[in-house]
């Protein structure tokens, strides 16, 4: 591995010298992705499920 290439491993985590639009459609995409997330989470926490506490009508024997 030469030492040229170990500066581009991290160039896409907060790269200043990236062009204002890159770093726009990266703060864009971020964006989409967080307000996907929450939705998913929120349709998923709608959605009906086993009940997580046990049922205290069973009695035991």
């Amino acid at each position: 591995a030469s030492k040229s290439a170990a500066p581009a491993a991290g160039a896409g985590e907060g790269s200043s010298d990236a062009p204002d639009w890159a770093r726009r459609l990266r703060s864009e995409q971020a964006a989409r992705h967080h307000r996907q997330a929450a939705l998913q989470a929120v349709r998923e926490g709608d959605r009906g499920g086993a009940a997580a506490n046990p049922d205290i009508k069973e009695k035991e024997e």
